[in-house]
């Protein structure tokens, strides 16, 4: 799978930048705390291509937060390197365990739901996302996606394995860790490929500071 059809893959189960903790795709069940904001910029790098992305959260109350995210393609050249912006809610309906999201691009028909579990075992954490992607025209049906995470939580770095998939069965992999450099600041970086088209094909870094 090459690099526009992967991303696009990732993109339209878990929207641009408005999924879990970078650099993992699979989203946690938690919520920026109320009152406080979440900043991401992260690099996307293929073999011929790379792109970043932003991200932008602010925790509404206790249990909700809103994010905006969009990208920018870095190469190759095109007309237009801005990406659609993309706006998300997430709510949780149990805190630290159930929580749902929804995605929306302004001036699109087209909007994401995906339902989060979370579930920890000591320092290790669970993460399962089953959404679907409405087209919002009558004529055209929607699809459903799935993602699967596995976490390790350290002192001050998380390690993580994860896979995302379609009805047609498991598509992605990724494998990461995120790493915190100073109260509230972290870097990041993963590996990530097509399980059915090849066993690597890009890698991402990043950069997050809550506060």
């Amino acid at each position: 799978m090459k690099g526009p059809q992967y991303l696009m893959l990732v993109l339209f189960i878990f929207g641009l930048g408005l999924y879990g903790a970078r650099p993992f795709n699979v989203d946690d069940a938690g919520t920026v705390y109320a009152g406080e904001y979440e900043f991401e910029i992260g690099c996307d790098f293929w073999s011929d291509q790379a792109a970043f992305g932003i991200d932008f959260k602010h925790g509404i109350t206790e249990r909700m937060d809103f994010g905006v995210g969009f990208g920018f393609d870095i190469t190759p050249a095109a007309q237009e390197r801005f990406g659609e912006i993309e706006m998300g809610f997430k709510f949780t309906l149990i805190p630290d365990f159930i929580a749902t999201s929804v995605n929306v691009t302004p001036g699109l028909t087209s909007y994401s739901l995906n339902g989060i579990i979370t579930k920890s075992f000591g320092s290790a954490e669970m993460d399962i996302n089953l959404g679907y992607d409405a087209t919002g025209i009558k004529e055209e049906g929607g699809s459903i996606a799935f993602g699967f995470a596995l976490l390790y939580h350290l002192e001050k770095s998380t390690l993580g394995l994860e896979t995302t998939g379609d009805k047609d069965g498991f598509q992605t992999w990724l494998g990461g860790f995120n790493y915190e450099l100073l109260n509230g600041l972290a870097i990041d970086a993963a590996i990530s490929g097509s399980i059915n088209d090849g066993l690597f094909n890009s890698a991402t870094a990043g950069i997050s500071y809550e506060f």
